[in-house]
């Protein structure tokens, strides 16, 4: 078995992101913004702190998230494996999302809005290859274990997509689809459900297909 963490710290990590993620429940639905924060807080430092705490929470939210895969990860495999599978997809998933950005190959037309957290190269948001990280590699713990995985967490990352469009785009504004036109389609292109299906595949087969991972043992960590 690998090393593992400092129980503490595996349970601290994860309490922090189980909280995070209950908090962001209360926060969608509710639509609870800086704006009606600054209004139902009379104090001003607490409504100004809880108002840049409430602009970073997605951010935050994905962040927490990646860490907490990478850490159920490096507990199935070597840390050494767990590393080179978050630099290899997260490297490679940066490149695509650039060039997508930049270029509208492969997903379509679309851009980023600042709910997602400082930029690479003041274009990407940083979150979005953990993004991927956490989608790519909690689909492959999950998908069945055979030479089909990759196409299975393929297929896993479109249905994440899919649930993630309304939510994203529509109403958290993380993303914008087809920015030059006046008047913009209900749904995102064609092409962007193929990508998604491509890389999601790609990058299982390119970093998880070798490694041992059939389940992340999410209760073992502490």
């Amino acid at each position: 078995m690998p090393p593992k963490l400092p129980s503490s710290f595996s349970r601290i990590a994860y309490l922090v992101f189980y909280v995070w993620t209950a908090v962001g429940f209360l926060v969608v639905p509710f639509n609870l913004n800086e704006e009606r924060l600054r209004s139902a807080i009379r104090l001003s430092w607490i409504s100004d702190l809880a108002s840049r705490i409430l602009s970073s929470s997605d951010a935050i939210w994905l962040w927490l998230g990646a860490f907490t895969t990478f850490v159920a990860l490096g507990s199935e495999v070597s840390w050494s494996e767990a590393w080179f599978c978050a630099l290899g997809l997260g490297g490679t998933a940066t490149l695509v999302e650039l060039a997508g950005v930049t270029t509208g190959i492969p997903f379509g037309e679309y851009a980023y809005s600042d709910r997602l957290g400082p930029r690479l190269f003041s274009i990407l948001p940083a979150t979005i290859p953990a993004a991927w990280f956490i989608v790519v590699v909690n689909g492959h713990a999950v998908a069945p274990a055979s030479r089909w995985r990759p196409a299975w967490v393929g297929l896993i990352a479109v249905a994440t997509d899919l649930s993630l469009e309304i939510v994203a785009w529509k109403i958290r504004g993380y993303w914008q689809w087809y920015p030059g036109l006046a008047s913009r389609p209900n749904w995102p292109p064609w092409q962007n459900y193929v990508s998604w299906f491509g890389l999601g595949a790609a990058l299982d087969w390119l970093f998880l297909r070798r490694l041992t991972v059939y389940r992340l043992r999410w209760s073992s960590l502490g």
